[in-house]
């Protein structure tokens, strides 16, 4: 026992006069001791002996694998000593880059300490260098974020849990790890230099999942057992640390598309990355579908983090990372979960981009196949309780910060809604919809008395407010007023199973053979399956002057569907307006088979507009049409904005038309059936002014 004894005290002499040591989890500084391989030394005496040696010593005892330099200089102990024009962190970053396909065994080698073998006991050491390295000089980051690559896919692969073939010391070394990365990219975004701060990041990034990783590693807490039973005690700062740099990322992003004004490709990918991730690393669970963006939402639920609920405008507004299951959780959040006006006016404002495919540019288009998924999941239902809630808020219409007022960005949801209504996904979806949302309509006009004259006054807001609380709700009933099928012969309502269609064109729909029988020799005949000439114009009934046709077969496919539900509601608009047709033809001092009456519904609810037919037409087409008109027959014409993913010649959005003539004698039986006599109404009504292209 006496000459074990002396023989330890005998090394830590000697060991004092050329080194100083250090354990992994060593932190008591520059006093104290610690021990290696058994050997216990006091570091002061050691660093103090350490920072007598030449630098060209120093640096050939880390190339020689000797712990207890290498701890020094993983602490900064050593003065005036550069890691990178040294040469250490080169060495460092060899010895790491062999991480993959060898032990640590084999490259320690014969590694030597004062002639009794004493090798480092864990490689963490090496990667506490790095970290030390970023820390003492800035100009590493870049050296090290090029050359980490090995170590970086080593540490990812967390259901591998490998390093240098070892799982105690993947296990030893990850926190070290997480700590270098979090290192770097804070110094990264930090740099004033913007240029070499976004190679730093393209090169870190770059290196296998290491974006995902960092994504994955905020959930690591709640999803991941088999990790939590290695890590434990870190697995709760990783979880944070995880978390904080996603959000410092998109944060980065942000203030970088600020400054320049737009998105890069590159901020692009980062972004996509970040949204579109799963939660759970594929290999652990492959049948994971839930993305970050979902669980921003999940979490956003519990938390009510502002960071949280910016960061997810952020990411839906500049990239693609909504599905399906997004859509569902962000309507449970402002059904479930949200209380107060500000919260409200928030979702709404992200809603809007939520239904549209891709990023919202001028000429960006509501996506049918969102629109029709978000109605069925509650979207229309989310904004009329929004609107049930906070109607009567002093704020509903005027919004005191720098962005849209609740009652704004519920009209342009609505707005959006009622662009794709006639789509084919988007009118099933309203259909199987509408009950509910009528029984809601009239529960809230009950509730709230909009009907009251004084309802408005009371809100401070005048009776013809764009966006007042009734006017959303008419914009509502034009939308599921629009919706539905109906025979284009005798207006019927039809049920999904009682509609026949033409055997032609399958685009006009009959509640009846006898129906399509009286379309086909009034008018049809001439229109199907063929396209409108300067000979047929007056007759004509179909599709007008189509602007681009379409380029590939789900264009066309989309084309036909809205074509088809155009035709089945053209009859019910043309019925439903009689009295304002009339009206404005009266104004016009007009006959009704000289007038063409113009349907938009492109806005909601639709505007209607009665002219002359010489106010319509170019004079070619206006020749055409006076000769081929019928004068027992008023011209209607619709025009619709085509949403089937394409763009016309200018960039724009495509518009539709379609020309439809009915007998004005249906115009004026419908009148008098509603009214009792169409004369003393019609009689009673003060002219329209005529606009001034009218004289």
């Amino acid at each position: 026992m006496g000459a074990a004894k002396k023989k330890r005290g005998q090394q830590r002499k000697a060991a004092a006069k050329d080194y100083t040591t250090a354990t992994n989890n060593d932190t008591t500084g520059r006093s104290g001791s610690a021990t290696i391989g058994g050997v216990s030394v006091n570091k002061r005496q050691v660093i103090k002996a350490l920072n007598k040696l030449p630098q060209k010593q120093i640096v050939e005892m880390v190339q020689k694998r000797d712990p207890i330099t290498t701890y020094a200089l993983s602490e900064s102990l050593i003065k005036g000593i550069s890691y990178q024009r040294s040469g250490i962190l080169e060495s460092v970053l060899n010895f790491l880059g062999r991480c993959e396909f060898e032990t640590f065994e084999e490259v320690m080698g014969n590694s030597t300490f004062v002639g009794e073998r004493l090798d480092l006991v864990s490689p963490s050491i090496w990667i506490k260098v790095l970290i030390k390295a970023d820390e003492m000089e800035p100009k590493c980051a870049l050296q090290i974020a090029e050359n980490i690559s090995p170590l970086v896919r080593s540490m990812c692969a967390d259901t591998k849990r490998l390093f240098f073939g070892s799982n105690k010391h993947w296990v030893d070394s990850f926190y070290s790890f997480v700590t270098l990365i979090s290192s770097l990219l804070s110094r990264m975004i930090l740099q004033s230099d913007e240029s070499g701060s976004t190679r730093i990041s393209e090169e870190l990034l770059s290196h296998g999942n290491l974006l995902k990783t960092i994504v994955q590693w905020g959930y690591w807490g709640e999803h991941r057992p088999d990790i939590m039973k290695d890590l434990r005690a870190v697995v709760t700062r990783t979880v944070d640390i995880g978390k904080n740099l996603t959000k410092v990322l998109v944060r980065d992003v942000s203030d970088r598309t600020e400054r320049a004004g737009n998105l890069s490709g590159y901020d692009e990918e980062i972004l996509n990355i970040i949204g579109t991730t799963p939660v759970i690393n594929k290999e652990y669970d492959p049948n994971c579908m839930v993305s970050h963006t979902e669980g921003l939402i999940r979490q956003l639920k519990k938390t009510g983090d502002e960071d949280d609920l910016t960061m997810i405008h952020f990411l839906i507004s500049n990239v693609d990372c909504v599905d399906k299951k997004v859509i569902t959780e962000w309507i449970d959040l402002g059904t479930n979960f949200i209380s107060d006006f500000e919260s409200a006016r928030r979702v709404m404002g992200i809603s809007q981009s939520i239904i549209f495919k891709g990023i919202a540019t001028k000429n960006s288009q509501p996506s049918d196949t969102r629109v029709a998924f978000a109605i069925r999941a509650g979207l229309v239902n989310m904004c009329l309780l929004f609107l049930e809630k906070f109607g009567g808020h002093e704020s509903f219409e005027n919004n005191e910060h720098d962005a849209l007022s609740l009652s704004t960005c519920i009209r342009y949801t609505f707005e959006y809604i009622h662009e794709v209504s006639l789509q084919q996904k988007t009118a099933k979806a309203i259909r199987s919809k509408k009950s509910g949302i009528e029984d809601m309509l009239v529960h809230i006009e009950l509730n709230a008395d909009m009907s009251d004259a004084n309802f408005f006054s009371k809100l401070g807001m005048p009776n013809n407010a764009t966006d007042n609380p009734q006017s959303l709700l008419d914009m509502v009933k034009s939308i599921l007023n629009l919706n539905g099928s109906y025979c284009c012969r005798c207006n019927k309502s039809l049920s999904r199973t009682e509609v026949k269609q033409c055997n032609g064109c399958h685009q006009m729909t009959y509640c009846s053979i006898e129906c399509q029988r009286d379309d086909w020799l009034n008018g049809h005949k001439l229109a199907c399956c063929s396209s409108p000439t300067m000979e047929n114009i007056g007759q004509f009934q179909g599709r007008m002057r189509p602007r681009k046709e379409p380029d590939d077969e789900r264009a066309a496919g989309k084309l036909k569907e809205l074509e088809t539900n155009m035709n089945m509601i053209q009859l019910k608009l043309f019925l439903d307006n009689a009295r304002i047709i009339l009206s404005q033809a009266r104004g016009l001092d007009t006959p009704l088979y000289d007038c063409i009456v113009t349907f938009d519904l492109r806005e909601c609810p639709p505007i209607v507009t009665t002219r002359r037919s010489s106010f319509i037409f170019d004079t070619p087409q206006r020749k055409g049409f006076e000769e081929s008109r019928s004068i027992e027959n008023i011209t209607c014409v619709y025009h619709s904005f085509s949403y089937n993913g394409e763009l016309d010649g200018k960039g724009e959005v495509q518009l539709f038309d379609i020309q439809r003539l009915f007998p004005h004698e249906w115009l004026v039986k419908q009148t008098k059936s509603e009214l009792a006599s169409i004369e003393a109404i019609v009689a009673k009504m003060p002219p329209t002014a005529k606009p001034s292209w009218a004289y």
